[in-house]
Formats: C-alpha cells, structure tokens, sequence
C-alpha cells in the first residue's frame, strides 16, 4: 500500500537558504557539540515555511545531509535494506509515492511522524495543530500589540534591556560569518522590499546578535558581533520610524549606538548619528535633526565611505525645514565635495540602506529647496532624482525615496501652477501598495495634499489629484507578515 506525498510549493528556495536557516538555529541554541533532535525539527519547519521545499527535503536539509549521506543513514538504521538508492530518494522528495515499509524507515531515521515528513494527511481540527514558531525566542512576537507594531515594541523593550548586560556563550567563526551574510541580505534589501517581509527576520537576527553579546566570544569576534548587534539595531530604528513609531526608533538608535562604540567602529557611529537626524527630521523636530547630523561629523572624519554625504545631505534637509537657508545650501555643497573623494567602506559594501547613493543625494537637495519655495531649483533637482532613479541598476532604487522624490517634484510644479505636470509625477507614487505606504512616504504626500488645499483652484486635475490622495493615505500599510 501507497501513501500519497503532499504538493509541493512554487519556486523553491536554493539549498543555502535552508543551510542558513539551520545554522542560525544551531548558533541560538548555542551550537551544541551533540544538537538535541528537536533543533533538526524546528529548522525543519522553518524551512518549509521560508523556503517552500516539501517537507521531506526540508527534513534532509535541516539535518545537514546530502541525498547520498541521507541514503546511507537510511540503510544504516534499516533492518531489511534491500537496495535504496538515491534515485528513489530523489522520487519521495519529488512527490512520488512510497511504501508502509519505506515510510517507518524514514520516520525512524527523522524520529518523527509521517504528517511532519509529508507523507500522510492530518486531519485534526486546526486549533489542536501546532504551528511553527517565528521566532526562536521566548517572547511573543504578538506579546505587546498585532503585527509589526508588536514585533517593533518587543524588540525596542529588548534593546532597551540589553544596554545594561552581559552574559555568555561562545560563537564560532562560521556563524560569525552566517550572521553576517543575514545582516547583509536585510540591509541591501531593506529599501527594495516592503517591510513586512524583511521585519521578522531582522527582529530575529538582532535577537540572536544581543543573545550571543550577553555571553563571551574572543576580543576580535566580540567587536565584530557588537557591530553586527549596532546594525540590526540600527535598521530596526529604521524600521520604527517606517512604522511611524519615533520614541521605538529613537530607543534602537541608541542602543545601535552603543554597541558602534563599544565595537569601536566610526562609521557606524556617524551612520547611527545620521538615521537619529532621520528620524528627528520626519517626528517634525528639525533643530534636533540638524544638531544630529552635525554629531555625526566629528566620526565620520575616520572614513571615506557615504555616510559623510549623507550627514551634510540630512544637514541641508533639516537646515532648509528650518528656513536657514544659507546653511542649507553650504551643506548641498559640501555634499557633492564629499561626493568626489569617497571610498567605499565596510557598511557601504553591504549596501542597501548602510550607503548614500547619487539619487539619494539629489532627492535630500531637492527637498531642501523645497523647504526654502525655490520651485525652480526643487523641479530641477527632483527631476534629476526621478530620471536617476529610473536609470538606477535595480539594486540601487528605493521605492521611499524614489516617492520622495516624486513627492518633491510634485511640490515644486505645484508651486509653478503645473498641476498637469504634478498629477504625471504623483502617480507612481499613488500606486505604491499598501505595505510599502511607509511612515516617510504618507508623510511627503500628505506635504502634497497640504499644498494642493491651499491652491484656490477648482480644476478637475486638482479636484480628481486630491481625491487619489486622500483614498491613498485613508489605507495604512499592512501590518501582518506575510
């Protein structure tokens, strides 16, 4: 008798999504030289929720076992073994049929069920089944509010907690460099994708980085990993603020700060100080984000990379929201001075949101003058972001930024009465989706629908602009990971 194997998902992960996966699980748990089973079981699963493999393969790779090591096992631990080859391996893993026989043997190779390795049908009622869990800690990710709202205060309670301690366990190499590619991903992803998506991961990763720092590695291993933990803390401040959550993002900025100094790392220092500007910028308080970009200054004289452009950019940004427009100005300048001499460091090699492109740059001018109601140099400088943007390789767009810039555009033609003109750049915009409807996007269009009210118009263009508008900032961005 045959048991039929569950349908496989589309496009599965490669298998050094799923080789990722079990590392970070064995590094949580502290990479025991003898893992207990149940470590197998739960990467298992979360491979088949991350990387769509049937649940079979999953299991293979959770345990780390190429096809021909999974065969050896198999016949090892088999009383009768009667020729198994990797060939039918392969056919169970594809969805072929299998024997009584053959689905005892590799319930005992896995020490578990059949329904866990695909091979039968559970028919319990839902709420009895267990669910993979998100995240491999002891709080909830639901514990202080739904959604991303509740995974951005757990992590900015934990963040807080963490800057008084230290603990220990001991951190290999290979993992050292593990968590350094996942911080990597999510970093030159972060301005690409929708938030939702990269949120639980990167609340984990920080997790794992703060766990690890309360334990004891060598000196070297010890600074990288306080870099790492300054990262994902830092991003995670970025995600606060996308979420339109300031006092979190500001409580993730610090403790990002912390570990850049006890990490001693500059750079991240002057980038930390850079996204506290960030935020204090757009919570509408910029004499507090022009006096952090000017911190910043002083750590970023140790490196080349981006991140000096970025300050003097958030210098000329906050500057122009304050009126001063002398300031604003010098700062644009300085800017594109920087721009000539840099060298890409360490964080600008991850790239994402750790560097400071050239439509950034443009964008941050554009706004400035925007604040300053030079609609001329704002459409000129906007249009020069917009057409960058749009002659970007894929990896460097930011879909917020690239609104802002639109956003500015639209500003400064309605400043010139072009509302023609205004409606054509908006409309990208307006067709975000609603989980990329981030905090500083709603924000610029607002800033749009705040000047289109003041326009004594009643042309249709005007009327039909602002209703988009209003149908676009009236549904939030979906707050449950996918």
């Amino acid at each position: 008798m045959r048991t039929t194997r569950s349908a496989a998902p589309h496009a599965p992960h490669e298998p050094r999504c799923a080789e990722r996966i079990r590392l970070r699980v064995l590094t949580a748990a502290g990479e025991p030289a003898d893992p207990p089973v149940a470590l197998f079981h739960e990467a298992a699963e979360r491979i088949v929720a991350c990387c769509g493999h049937r649940r079979l393969k999953a299991f293979r790779l959770a345990f780390g076992w190429t096809v021909r090591e999974a065969v050896e096992r198999a016949i090892a631990v088999s009383a009768h073994p009667r020729g198994l080859a990797e060939r039918s391996w392969l056919g169970w893993e594809a969805g072929a049929g299998i024997s009584r026989e053959y689905e005892d043997l590799l319930c005992r190779l896995f020490t578990t069920g059949p329904v866990q390795l695909g091979l039968a049908v559970d028919y319990s009622p839902v709420p009895f089944r267990s669910a993979p869990r998100l995240l491999d800690q002891g709080e909830s990710a639901r514990s202080d509010g739904d959604g991303l709202e509740g995974l951005v205060t757990m992590a900015a309670r934990r963040a807080l907690r963490f800057a008084a301690m230290a603990g220990g366990t001991n951190l290999g190499a290979e993992s050292l460099a593990e968590i350094h590619d996942e911080v990597g991903r999510i970093a030159e992803s972060y301005l690409r994708q929708p938030l939702p998506i990269l949120l639980p991961d990167l609340v984990e990763v920080q997790d794992l980085c703060f766990r690890l720092l309360e334990g004891r590695q060598r000196p070297g291993q010890a600074s990288d990993l306080y870099v790492l933990a300054g990262i994902s803390s830092g991003l995670l401040a970025k995600a606060s603020h996308d979420l339109g959550q300031p006092s979190a993002a500001m409580t993730q900025a610090r403790a990002a700060f912390v570990c850049a100094e006890t990490g001693g790392h500059a750079g991240l220092q002057a980038w930390v100080r850079g996204l506290q500007s960030l935020i204090a910028y757009w919570a509408g308080r910029p004499r507090e984000a022009l006096d952090y970009a000017c911190l910043g200054a002083l750590p970023a004289e140790a490196t080349n990379g981006t991140v000096a452009v970025w300050l003097a950019a958030l210098e000329a940004r906050a500057a122009g929201f304050l009126g001063e427009g002398e300031t604003a100005h010098a700062a644009i300048l300085r800017a594109e001075v920087l721009r000539e001499s840099v060298e890409h460091d360490d964080l600008d090699d991850m790239g994402g949101v750790l560097s400071f492109n050239r439509p950034r740059q443009l964008y941050y001018a554009a706004e400035a003058t925007a604040w300053l109601d030079e609609s001329g140099s704002t459409i000129r400088r906007a249009r020069d972001a917009v057409r960058a943007y749009e002659l970007a390789d894929a990896q460097e767009r930011s879909f917020g930024d690239e609104a802002g810039a639109r956003s500015v555009l639209t500003l400064g033609l309605i400043g010139e009465g072009e509302l023609d003109g205004a409606a054509a750049a908006m409309g990208p915009v307006l067709d975000l989706v609603p989980a990329q409807r981030i905090n500083g996007v709603v924000r610029s269009v607002q800033r749009v629908q705040s000047a289109l009210r003041a326009q004594p118009t009643d042309a249709q263009i005007a009327v039909d602009l602002r209703d988009e508008i209003e149908a676009f900032c009236r549904t939030p961005m979906a707050t449950a990971p996918h």
